[in-house]
């Protein structure tokens, strides 16, 4: 799953700029779409035969079980810096998107995601003047 995740998010760039790396982005993608589905049906197969909500568990951090088999720290910082990086991140990502111009712009980079639809014939090129900008 965090490989297809990744693939994502290298591929979703460089179709713009690579003529075939479309397909492979797709591909990635229902990848991604496939491992999702199987983890949640993992999690439903292992609630019906265990009898245990590990779903309940995944949102409060508890599960029923022996003080020795415990885990002895819960990382909350690292658990809190996970959140604020990923809420920066998507406050950047919403920050960015213009939807009358299709175009994402990232303020960290100074680089701009122009978003187009590639299918619909549109042409595709990279610009690099000042600002890193690339159509999708």
């Amino acid at each position: 799953m965090l490989v297809a995740a990744l693939g994502l998010a290298v591929t979703g760039p460089l179709v713009a700029s690579q003529e075939g790396l479309e397909e492979l982005h797709e591909i990635m993608a229902y990848a991604l779409l496939a491992a999702v589905g199987a983890h949640l049906a993992g999690i439903v197969i292992h609630t019906i035969r265990h009898r245990e909500n590990i779903s309940l568990g995944m949102l409060d951090g508890k599960k029923a079980g022996e003080p020795a088999q415990a885990i002895r720290s819960s990382h909350v910082v690292v658990g809190l810096v996970l959140v604020v990086l990923v809420a920066g991140w998507a406050a950047m990502v919403v920050g960015g998107h213009d939807g009358n111009e299709r175009r994402l712009t990232c303020s960290a980079r100074q680089s701009a995601l122009v978003l187009r639809n590639v299918r619909a014939g549109t042409v595709v090129r990279a610009n690099t003047a000042a600002k890193d900008t690339a159509s999708v």
